[in-house]
Formats: C-alpha cells, structure tokens, sequence
C-alpha cells in the first residue's frame, strides 16, 4: 500500500473496530439492532363494539316537528283582553251597520279578526247577565254597559258564523303546464293545516300554512 492511501486505510479500519466492539462475542444481535432486524409478530387487533344509547322519548307537538320556515309556525296575535273588546264593542254600537264591505270600520274589522274571541266574550257576558244579581266580575264592569241594538247584535252575530273559508292551489312549470292542483278546500280560519295536491309527472309534495279572517271583506293566508 503506497504511504498516499494510508488514511483511507486507517479509516476503514475503525469503521471494522468499530462494529466489532458492538457486536457481542456470543453472536447475539444488541437489543436496539434486534428489534430493528428481527420480525415481530404484529399485535392482534383490538375490536371495540360501542352500543348507542338510545335517545329518551319526548312528545313533538305539531309546531316543533315543522322547520323554522314553515309556515305552521305560530303567527304572532296579540291578545285581546277585556278593555279592549269593551272599548271596540262600544265603538261598533256608534257606527251605522256596513251594507258593504267598503262600509267596515277598523272596530268591525277588529271584532272579526278576533272572530273567536269576541264569539266567546260575547256568549260569556250573555250567560252572566243571565243569572243576574252575581258579583260582577271584569268583563261586567268593562262591557256591561255597552248596549248593541238588536240589528248590531244580529249582523254582528251573522257575521261571526263565517269560520271557514275555501281555499284551491294550482302550480305550473315555465312551459305552461300544470304540474300540482289542489281541488277547493275549506279550512278553518286560524287553524295551521298541511294540504296535499294531486300532482302531475313530479314527486309529491305538501303546502302548509294558515288562512285568517282580517276583516269583513279581506282574508289572508300564507303557503
């Protein structure tokens, strides 16, 4: 070996020396060169069934089973307390009676719009003067002394049997085609109700939504 190679030879050497010394004379592998080399056994695998726990049972009214867009939702009505009914029924006994619709007053439209509650307050301060001699109560102090003529009374009461309205839908594509029908139907004013048309080459489908008295002649719904 020419003297111009000896380093390289030196180191070639201590990388020999240096295996060597790591390497036990019994011809055992180290531990840390085992487990590099050696094949282990993989583990067997770990399987974790997981029951659900099932959801506690709890009622859905109507209104919750609806999306937040949906027209079944509650409308917001204000109330129509005692004061007000005794104030507006006062009014309606000024008023001459509307032989038309265009004749109504805001106290008729109101008395109507409230049709159920005023048939109620009505029917109540009428069983209340019946027994005559009872302790009056709220609604005899407010609208106890308001007196209808038996022509407001009895057009009052004629127009309050009015409770239902009927109601048809018809939808057609961009070519003109009809596509859904909903034959007349009648309703209840202020109640939330699904109705199902009969469709034409597309899937089913379902309106929902409320019709309401707002007035003598006006009434409002929402599909």
């Amino acid at each position: 070996m020419q003297g111009r190679h000896w380093p390289l030879a030196l180191a070639l050497l201590s990388v020999m020396a240096l295996v060597v010394g790591l390497w036990p004379d019994d011809g055992e592998a180290p531990p840390g060169i085992a487990a590099a080399t050696a094949t282990q056994p993989e583990p067997p695998p770990r399987i974790e069934i997981v029951v659900p726990t099932p959801p506690k049972e709890k009622h859905v009214s109507k209104e919750q089973a609806c999306s937040s867009g949906c027209s079944m939702k509650s409308h917001p009505v204000p109330p129509f307390t005692v004061a007000q009914f005794s104030a507006t029924l006062a009014a309606f006994a000024k008023q001459p009676i509307p032989r038309f619709a265009a004749e109504t007053t805001l106290e008729i439209d109101r008395l109507l719009f409230y049709g159920k509650r005023t048939r109620e307050l009505l029917s109540e301060l009428d069983e209340r003067a019946r027994k005559g001699g009872a302790t009056k109560g709220a609604l005899e102090k407010a609208a106890g002394s308001v007196k209808l003529s038996t022509a407001h009374r009895r057009w009052l009461e004629r127009q309050l049997r009015y409770t239902h309205a009927e109601v048809t839908l018809r939808i057609v594509d961009d070519r003109g085609r009809e596509r859904a029908r909903l034959p007349w139907t009648r309703v209840p004013f202020g109640d939330k109700r699904h109705l199902h048309p009969r469709t034409i080459d597309i899937q089913p489908m379902t309106f929902n939504g409320t019709v309401m008295r707002t007035g003598m002649g006006h009434i409002w719904a929402r599909y």
